[in-house]
Order: structure tokens, then C-alpha cells, then sequence
């Protein structure tokens, strides 16, 4: 990955640990107010060129994310080389403050698979049901295992 620094005051992402899945962003300048309940796009002063065949996505951080900061729309096309910017949403019920330097998102980067799209009049049947919460139900457990053959 090809980082371009576009501002004096911007870090480059760092890995923390040789395990970590993301590299750190960081805030670059002074400091870095959230008000309550907002939407904060925050320019990092970086563009990345990503390796062929990958794409970035930017995470939240843990630690930031108990305090109600979380990142929406954080995917970054493989073909986009501007300046990444991150949005960050504060749900938490105080202002907070972070410093320069201080991690707020994480940058990771993905492989990506590209299949073709292909129009189908139906979908093979899966013994799931329902959609967002059903894999959490008992009934849905049960109905599928009823429905399904016996292997003995």
C-alpha cells in the first residue's frame, strides 16, 4: 500500500502490534472536538493507492467505540487515491475531546472478490429462515433440525 502525505501535521497509520488486523489512524491536528450527538467527517491528510485486487475499510477502535464513537460509510475503492476521510458518529451524551496523535479508526485492508452479477428467476432453498435475528431464535433451530434428515 503507497501512503501520500498531504499535511504536515498527518501521521501515518501505524500497526500497533505485528498481529493487529488494522493499522492506527490517528488524529492529525491540534485537537479534535466531538460534540454530542454528531456526525464528524474528519479529513486524516493522507491518500493511499491500494494493492491490486484489495480495498480499505475504516474501522472504529474499541476504545473509542465504549465511549458511543463509531465510523459509518468506511469502505475506500481500490480506483480512489484523494484524501481519505473518515466519518465519525458520536452517540455518547458529552462532548469529547481527542489530541493529536490519538488513534480514532482503524484502516484495514481487505481482499476483495469481484463475481459477476448474474439475473436468476429463483435461489436454491437453505434451511434458514426468517432474516435479521432469526439465526438467534430456538423456534428456527428447531424447525430447521426438524426438517432435516436424520443421519442415523
Amino acid at each position: 500500500m503507497q501512503i501520500l502525505q498531504l499535511h504536515p501535521q498527518a501521521h501515518l497509520p501505524i500497526r500497533a502490534t505485528p498481529g493487529s488486523a488494522g493499522l492506527d489512524v490517528r488524529v492529525p491536528q491540534e485537537s479534535l472536538t466531538l460534540q454530542a450527538n454528531s456526525r464528524n467527517l474528519i479529513s486524516i491528510g493522507l491518500a493511499i493507492a491500494l494493492p491490486q485486487g484489495y480495498y480499505g475499510c475504516i474501522a472504529p477502535c474499541s476504545s473509542l467505540a465504549l465511549k458511543g464513537i463509531d465510523v459509518a460509510a468506511g469502505v475506500i475503492d481500490a480506483d480512489y487515491t484523494g484524501e481519505v476521510k473518515v466519518l465519525l458518529v458520536h452517540n455518547g451524551p458529552q462532548t469529547i475531546i481527542l489530541s493529536q496523535g490519538e488513534q480514532f479508526a482503524q484502516l484495514i485492508c481487505e481482499r476483495i472478490g469481484l463475481p459477476d452479477v448474474q439475473e436468476v428467476d429463483a435461489l436454491a432453498p437453505t434451511i434458514r429462515v426468517g432474516g435479521v435475528g432469526s439465526t438467534g431464535c430456538k423456534k428456527n433451530f428447531f424447525l430447521a433440525l426438524k426438517n432435516k434428515p436424520s443421519l442415523c
